[in-house]
């Protein structure tokens, strides 16, 4: 009787050792991603494109420095928030949320379209105003094409003789506050310096919406930071009021590379539309626009002379 109630325990302990712990899940289907959502990606581009026979070296540098001032503006903004002096002297007590989200856009907005109908430079003159103003006192240096075309910014060859590059600033007389901003590739129309700061000093929260105070904010940055650190280059005369709201056409009024950067913008954000293009204009027929220079206060109220 004991080896029968021996062998039974055996048994049953062997059968409770071989059972497993857990009941086996059953196996697990392969189920294919989605990749809809990764193919929304394709085509993606935070470049410009330069249409042939464009001198694409020098205009591409140009985007380059554009690009760079962007990126160099919204870091600084977000490192050092919106007690750091110099956001404070041009933007006053207004939130940073768009002013950065502008620069953001600028630098890694997409730049093309599902259309295919990407923005682009152009030098090959299409509407005629590079030619029409070019033996006049201020030769337009671009334009935005405008209705006719609004991914497209047309190069006319004053840029290549009125623009330069930030590896100038702070040096033989270019500097913050003097001239206007597109005198430097990488910036573009402006309002009067002094006016922007009055601007900031009235606390006036509409301040990072205004064309010029993104511009000379994300300039004076790069020359406190990289031009010329720490204190930067803001000229003498600077904060004087000029005699005249003069904002010619000549090579240092209107910067293409600025400008299609506007137009990419706009394509891809409703937050940069706030900043409008430089001489948005349709055809040399149009006399109510050409040779004008529009940009925006911070009251939106676009301006043009």
């Amino acid at each position: 009787m004991l080896p029968s109630l021996v062998l039974a325990s055996a048994s049953a302990a062997a059968a409770v050792q071989a059972m497993p712990f857990f009941t086996p899940a059953p196996a697990q289907q392969l189920v294919k991603r989605d990749n809809t959502a990764e193919k929304s990606w394709e085509g993606h581009t935070d470049q410009v494109k330069i249409h042939d026979p464009a001198q694409t070296a020098f205009i591409q540098n140009g985007l380059n420095e554009m690009r760079d001032i962007a990126e160099h503006a919204h870091d600084r903004i977000l490192r050092l928030g919106e007690y750091d002096p110099l956001y404070v002297k041009y933007f006053g007590n207004a939130s940073s949320a768009a002013a950065s989200g502008i620069y953001a856009q600028i630098r890694w907005g997409n730049k093309a379209r599902e259309d295919g109908n990407d923005v682009l430079i152009r030098c090959d003159d299409p509407d005629g105003n590079c030619a029409l103003f070019a033996d006049t006192p201020a030769p337009w240096a671009g334009h935005w094409r405008g209705n006719n075309a609004t991914q497209e910014t047309v190069i006319c060859d004053a840029t290549y003789t009125g623009r330069s590059f930030l590896s100038t600033m702070c040096w033989d007389g270019q500097e913050i506050g003097v001239g206007k901003a597109a005198q430097w590739f990488a910036g573009d129309l402006t309002d009067g310096y002094p006016e922007l700061l009055a601007l900031a000093a009235n606390n006036d929260s509409s301040t990072v919406y205004n064309q010029a105070t993104l511009q000379w904010y994300a300039l004076d940055a790069w020359a406190h930071d990289k031009a010329f650190p720490p204190n930067g280059c803001t000229g003498e005369h600077a904060h004087e009021a000029q005699e005249s709201h003069d904002d010619s056409h000549g090579g240092t009024s209107s910067s293409a590379a600025a400008s299609s950067t506007q137009a990419a913008a706009s394509s891809t954000s409703d937050a940069a539309t706030s900043i409008p293009t430089a001489h948005e204009v349709g055809s040399h027929g149009d006399s109510s626009s050409a040779g004008q220079d529009c940009h925006s206060h911070a009251s939106g109220e676009i301006h043009c002379v």
